[in-house]
């Protein structure tokens, strides 16, 4: 499961790098868990827009915000696939305009 867990999290830094998003969490794979942090906005306020959309859309993210750090949480593990990488990078694209 490990493995996977891994592979999904590479998976999705790639997507997030083509986005250009804000990478919050350690790149690391040392320090490397299934959990990611990201910014795609320029506000909390756009972010947590963006992830109550993405949630609309079944996409199971959260936002985060705390003493000036904000952004995106995304949990890869077991159950999910590539697709759902693949997903949720759409609709970021498609809700960015």
């Amino acid at each position: 499961m490990e493995a996977q867990v891994m592979r999904l999290r590479k998976a999705l830094l790639e997507e997030l790098e083509d986005l250009r998003a804000d990478l919050l969490t350690m790149p690391e794979q040392s320090k490397a868990s299934g959990i990611v942090l990201f910014r795609v906005g320029d506000s909390v306020r756009e972010d947590y827009e963006l992830a109550r959309r993405l949630r609309g859309r079944g996409i199971a993210v959260s936002a985060r915000g705390a003493a000036g750090l904000w952004g995106i949480r995304v949990s890869v593990h077991f159950p999910n696939k590539e697709d759902d990488i693949t997903a949720l990078s759409e609709a970021i694209r498609e809700l960015r305009g």
